[in-house]
């Protein structure tokens, strides 16, 4: 069996499919797919755990490192390397809606 080359996005392409505005007339699963390769890419999530990221689970006050809970529930530190607009405002809205 011939294995293909992976192929991943360069971060000027990460940079503007971070910068896809969210529209009411599209599916809310489109802002979840969007969500979870940001996620991926920046934070270094697996696949479940970006799937099942909640923004509660953010315990570091500075936004530099989260808290996941990763295989066999284990919980796992990772860090936000790249700063990116979608996560810092999809971080802000769902603090400012826990309120």
């Amino acid at each position: 069996m011939k294995r293909t080359q992976e192929q991943v996005l360069t971060f000027t392409e990460l940079s503007a499919l971070g910068q896809i505005p969210s529209h009411p007339s599209l599916p809310k699963k489109n802002d979840k797919l969007l969500e979870c390769i940001l996620l991926m890419a920046y934070l270094g999530l697996r696949v479940s755990e970006s799937i099942n990221f909640t923004w509660q689970q953010v315990k570091v006050e500075n936004k530099e490192a989260f808290v996941v809970l990763g295989k066999g529930q284990k919980q796992r530190l990772v860090f936000n390397l790249l700063n990116n607009s979608y996560i810092a405002k999809k971080s802000k809205q769902n603090f400012q809606e826990n309120k």
